[in-house]
């Protein structure tokens, strides 16, 4: 895609929100022009089929909630009651499967 800028023959502008007298700008005098090159193309986009298939699990993770709310409300009911066990093996294996899988993340990258 190309931009193409013009100076105008007034130079002057105006900022919004200030006073209604406007303000002269100069665009500085140079010797050398870049010369601009306008296209008048299709520009088509082609998607891979992993691309595509990207797309269609971006969109579905999307509708998933956040939050489990069930297993919120059931943690709240539980700590309110004094009930709530922390199973502390069970907790050191998940972090510990969770920092394997982030190292294996970091080795592809």
């Amino acid at each position: 895609m190309t931009v193409e800028v013009r100076a105008t023959t007034n130079n002057t502008s105006q900022k919004a929100g200030s006073s209604s007298k406007p303000s002269s700008t100069k665009a500085p005098q140079s010797s050398a022009r870049t010369p601009t090159k306008s296209t008048t193309g299709d520009d088509t986009v082609s998607l891979t089929s992993s691309a595509t298939q990207l797309q269609a699990l971006s969109a579905q993770v999307s509708e998933l909630p956040v939050v489990d709310a069930q297993l919120v409300s059931d943690v709240q009911v539980s700590l309110a009651a004094g009930t709530f066990q922390v199973a502390p093996v069970e907790v050191a294996d998940n972090l510990i499967a969770q920092e394997k899988e982030l190292a294996l993340l970091q080795v592809k990258e």
